[in-house]
């Protein structure tokens, strides 16, 4: 690996600037989990690492209405630990606390899952569900971009080089919300997802949706809500003849957005499992 230059920016500001002048050469490093691998790996070429874990512009958590605002700089950690997000987002929280062991979360940045954009980030789909929207800053301009817009394909953002990732909103469950987030992975902890599931939904007392939103991770090969099974299951009471209709259905959606794999023999079936038994234990059938 050649040799990188280190510059450790005092204020965002000024960060901005230094990405302005040289953000083509320049790779911004937080907890540096996926980032470090590449580098040591060869896959990925820079003259100067962006230090930003300083930064307290980036950092917090604060609830404003309906809303949440999220630093990027906020670790897995201090997001499965946060009262605010285990009241008013806790399936952001469960996915958080799923994330690696505790080394990966005490360092690892929801930002960096974010920017780094793996289909199978444990963060994204309850991000997702949520309805996030991120805000971009660069040395000349500020934008918010929902997180279903804001990739062109697998690990590629549309964030450009003299572009950071400054907050990420979030909705608040709302009362009589039922949420459930499932990871699927080849053994209980320290694991990449194999598949995962968010879903949040409302339903009446007859069991009719009232209100839902699903979103996969491994399934879909950017972070997107499947609208075509949450439309297929709005405004119906579950039966489980209607639950098997739906996850035949995301599997479905599955094929058509990733085509025919060597895993789609098993994950197929899986996922259509899994948002059935979801389906049930949410609305307790």
């Amino acid at each position: 690996m050649e040799s990188i230059e280190y510059f450790r920016p005092s204020t965002l500001d000024e960060a901005l600037y230094f990405l302005k002048e040289n953000g083509d050469r320049s790779r911004i490093i937080a907890g540096g989990t996926d980032l470090m691998i590449s580098l040591r790996e060869e896959k990925l070429n820079c003259d100067f690492l962006v230090d930003i874990t300083h930064l307290d512009e980036l950092k917090g958590i604060s609830v404003r209405d309906a809303y949440i605002d999220i630093g990027p700089l906020t670790t897995h950690s201090e997001l499965s630990e946060s009262e605010i997000i285990k009241r008013d987002a806790p399936i952001l929280a469960k996915a958080a606390l799923s994330v690696g062991g505790v080394q990966i979360r005490n360092i690892g940045t929801v930002g960096g899952n974010i920017v780094n954009g793996s289909p199978a980030a444990d963060t994204l789909p309850p991000i997702v569900v949520l309805e996030g929207v991120l805000t971009v800053k660069s040395a000349t301009k500020t934008e918010e971009i929902g997180i279903e817009n804001f990739y062109e394909a697998p690990y590629k953002p549309i964030i450009k080089n003299d572009e950071i990732l400054t907050n990420i909103r979030i909705k608040k469950i709302e009362n009589g919300e039922r949420f459930l987030f499932e990871k699927l992975a080849r053994r209980v902890s320290l694991a990449i997802s194999r598949m995962s599931l968010a879903i949040v939904l409302k339903a009446n007392e007859e069991k009719m949706i009232e209100k839902i939103k699903i979103a996969c991770g491994s399934v879909t090969p950017t972070p997107v809500r499947i609208r075509s099974v949450e439309n297929l299951l709005m405004g119906k009471i579950i039966t489980e003849d209607l639950a098997d209709k739906a996850s035949i259905l995301l599997g479905e959606e599955m094929v058509k957005t990733t085509g025919i794999r060597w895993s789609t023999a098993y994950k197929k079936p899986v996922i259509g499992n899994m948002l059935k038994r979801a389906l049930f234990e949410l609305i307790g059938f």
